[in-house]
């Protein structure tokens, strides 16, 4: 589980956005917002931004600030360690201590997305 949201949040991070230049109050530009997606749920824009508070909210939490080996792990599963084995020997730390940040990190996560919601 943890593994599988960091990761999803961030492929999300991976979307290049353009910029084009268009005033707000401009008669084209909610069609041009409608065509890039801007605005919805799903827009590259939006999932960029929500990962980027997301990660944002993480890194500023007590308990991963509190122990810099466990940003490490998360910066392993984020950098695409599909385990935990695989995030320890990234990460350089004992397996056991992987499997404790992964339970703890369980409720770090649900605690960020009720804070995004």
């Amino acid at each position: 589980m943890v593994r599988s949201i960091i990761s999803k949040l961030y492929k999300k991070t991976d979307a290049k956005l353009d910029t084009i230049d268009l005033e707000e109050d401009d008669i084209a530009y909610p069609e041009v917002e409608k065509a890039l997606g801007v605005g919805g749920p799903n827009s590259p824009f939006e999932s960029e931004e929500y990962s980027e508070r997301f990660f944002e909210l993480l890194e500023q939490h007590p308990k991963v600030k509190k122990d810099p080996d466990l940003g490490v792990v998360i910066l392993a599963y984020v950098e695409g360690a599909p385990g935990s084995k695989e995030a320890a020997k990234e990460a350089g730390v004992p397996i056991e201590r992987v499997y404790e940040y992964n339970r703890n990190l369980k409720p770090i996560l649900r605690e960020i997305q009720a804070k995004m919601k």
